[in-house]
């Protein structure tokens, strides 16, 4: 009858002891995992593409659920047949993707 009480008073102990740290791990891993996730969403392209094809709605649509991503955002419109300007764009978006 001691043996069993001995036991049963050391597995309450060890689980008491064992508890904290292992809630405590849990928390720290569940902030890591929240941290990772706000950090793969912040590698969403920095940029998106809307064509002249697309209705008002889309194009409206689109800048929403960016700016929904992002938070602070500029919009920059152009004429495609300026091809200076046009390659400038290309290049500096090929060169953002290639990073």
């Amino acid at each position: 009858m001691g043996k069993a009480l001995l036991i049963a008073a050391g597995l309450i102990v060890v689980f008491i002891l064992c508890f904290f740290p292992i809630r405590k791990l849990d928390n720290f891993l569940d902030e890591s995992r929240r941290s990772a996730e706000k950090e793969s969403e912040k590698k969403e392209p920095a940029c998106v593409m809307l064509a002249d094809d697309m209705s008002e709605q889309d194009i409206i649509k689109e800048i929403r659920r960016f700016k929904d991503q992002h938070g602070e955002i500029g919009i920059l419109i152009f004429d495609p047949s300026d091809t200076q300007l046009s390659e400038a764009i290309d290049k500096q978006i090929n060169d953002k993707t290639q990073k």
